[in-house]
């Protein structure tokens, strides 16, 4: 139709012939409608063409791949080290701390 119009000296801009391809598109492309119009340079018709022909590839090779599920769990944290000196079952942890009172190491 567009090249109709030019014949009749009425010229249709590519960005005219990209909004409205994305005006018309089905429910299943709108993604990629959204990411036409956000695309900087905006796309000329010929590659919004490209792009929903390789949509439509993408998405029938999705349909033929099984379907995977993804499962997440936490593992619980370890028990906390002794530090049992055996003698008469007191602990105490390690001595590996700096004095408090002034003083360089």
């Amino acid at each position: 139709m567009a090249d109709d119009l030019t014949a009749l000296s009425e010229v249709v801009t590519d960005r005219t012939l990209v909004l409205n391809v994305i005006r018309g598109l089905n429910v299943r492309f709108s993604h990629v409608g959204m990411l036409l119009r956000r695309a900087r340079p905006f796309p000329t018709f010929l590659e919004s063409c490209d792009d929903l022909i390789l949509e439509e590839l993408t998405m029938e090779t999705r349909k033929d791949a099984p379907a995977t599920a993804l499962a997440a769990s936490t593992t619980p944290s370890p028990a906390p080290v002794s530090f049992d000196t055996g003698a008469g079952g007191h602990s105490k942890p390690p001595n590996n701390h700096r004095s408090k009172r002034g003083g360089g190491s």
